[in-house]
Order: C-alpha cells, then structure tokens, then sequence
C-alpha cells in the first residue's frame, strides 16, 4: 500500500553500478556474482575472474549458500552490501526471506 505516493520496501539507496576494478570476486551464488570491495560487498551479474566458491541456481545450492554463510544476512540487515541493480537486491534477498 501506498501513503502520499511511498512505498515501504522500495529502498534503492544501495542500489548503483560500480566499476569492478579493485574489486575481489569472493563467489558467484546463481547468476550474480559477490565482490569484497573496502568496506561492503558488492553484488554484481558480471564475472571478472573466477570465484572461490559457486552456488548454482538450484534449491539446493541455495539452501547450501544460506547454511554456510549465516553472517550474510546480518550483512544484508547492516546494509553492507551493494547491489548493481535491484534485481540483484531481490534475488539475494530472497534466499533468506
């Protein structure tokens, strides 16, 4: 629902392209790729080198990703990510709630 024009989930203020350059791909978790920048971490669709850790898009691999990274969610909560779009917002949000 909609008051004077605001909705409630439409926070895009960690939402921006970044250049990847200085960036380090930590891991590709389905079709989006995860970069340790200086201070956040940086959620991308494009590949710039080889993760150390892959996720495919399944169920499983999801499921797989959540129970190995349980700080992630605090990091999400902490706005410590950055996201290239929104539909990176959304998909990696998705997998915790």
């Amino acid at each position: 629902m909609a008051l004077d024009n605001e909705f409630a989930y439409d926070d895009l203020s960690d939402v921006k392209s970044l250049p990847l350059k200085g960036f380090k791909l930590k891991m590709e978790v389905g079709r989006y790729y995860i970069y340790q920048a200086d201070r956040f971490l940086y959620v991308s669709s494009h590949a710039q080198g080889t993760p150390a850790s892959v996720y495919e898009d399944t169920e499983i691999d999801k499921h797989r990703f959540v129970q190995e990274h349980p700080g992630f969610l605090q990091k999400i909560l902490k706005h410590k990510l950055r996201y290239e779009s929104f539909q990176a917002k959304t998909y990696l949000t998705s997998l915790y709630f």
